[in-house]
């Protein structure tokens, strides 16, 4: 049920990288209406995917900032019990963006069935965070990945 240490950062790079490459290529493109890829990628409604360049600009910076830091334990061989701390801060206040961003914000500008599956898989990804930073079997486990 719960993710070990190095499976969470293992599994946090991937779906961050995932997202964060499609953000850098263009986010209105990938995760807009008119998604190429069909339905499981369309996060934006019209209005959502209508987004100015200054706002493209933020995402993209936003996506180069989660790539380097998801691939720190995993390419850059960063430590992981570091990297936990941080991402526990990082995962806590996504979770509450995403939740103010998609339920009180703008709620018509977002694919909402997409957004509450995103959201709980956030709140998992807070939960196994947590269950890493308070296991003291864990500690083991922080000197390296497999």
């Amino acid at each position: 049920m719960f993710l070990s240490a190095p499976s969470f950062a293992k599994f946090s790079f991937a779906m961050f990288a995932f997202f964060a490459v499609g953000i850098m290529y263009d986010n209105s493109f990938v995760f807009g209406p008119d998604s190429p890829f069909g339905w499981p990628m369309i996060y934006w409604t019209e209005v959502g995917a209508d987004q100015p360049m200054a706002a493209q600009w933020w995402a993209r910076m936003a996506a180069a900032h989660m790539l380097a830091f998801y691939s720190g334990p995993v390419i850059f061989n960063a430590p992981l019990e570091s990297y936990l701390k941080q991402s526990m801060v990082l995962s806590t206040l996504v979770l509450v963006i995403m939740f103010h961003s998609v339920k009180i914000l703008a709620p018509e500008n977002c694919i909402q069935w997409i957004w509450n599956a995103q959201l709980l898989l956030q709140a998992y990804l807070v939960v196994c965070n947590a269950k890493c930073l308070a296991d003291s079997a864990g500690a083991s486990e922080m000197s390296k990945l497999d």
